[in-house]
């Protein structure tokens, strides 16, 4: 294997959704594990790998910034990745380190479904524009 262009790390579990007062917290952990840890360990071992030139692009989610009831978990978990790219950049440069927060997509219907029922998509769509 030569080296490496470009880096898009886009890992995500399922868990880490639901009103904060219900929240497992295990699961939020299994949540950490599987999409900030594992962007970690992937950009980690990627790195000596890396092109001089190349390009890391570390996907979050529009959930760290979005203000939608059930989602702390998932804000905090995309949070989590968000903060590193900045940093990233800095340290890594020349190499560009760049993140990409998706909104919600209506894919999912144990998270979207609620919210498409609720006001007939006028919510998923604010929230998406991460104005929800």
């Amino acid at each position: 294997m030569g080296a490496i262009d470009w880096l898009v790390v886009s890992l995500s579990g399922g868990e880490g959704a639901g009103p904060i007062a219900g929240l497992d917290v295990a699961a939020l952990r299994r949540a950490f594990d599987a999409k900030f840890w594992a962007h970690l360990t992937t950009l980690r071992a990627a790195l000596p790998r890396l092109a001089p030139t190349g390009s890391i692009t570390l996907i979050g989610a529009i959930s760290a910034r979005a203000a939608m009831p059930g989602t702390a978990g998932l804000a905090a978990v995309n949070g989590a990745v968000e903060a590193l790219v900045k940093p990233l950049a800095t340290e890594l440069a020349p190499i560009r380190v760049n993140g990409v927060s998706p909104g919600l997509a209506a894919t999912n219907p144990n998270l979207t479904g609620t919210v498409i029922e609720a006001d007939g998509g006028a919510r998923l769509a604010a929230f998406s524009l991460g104005r929800g």
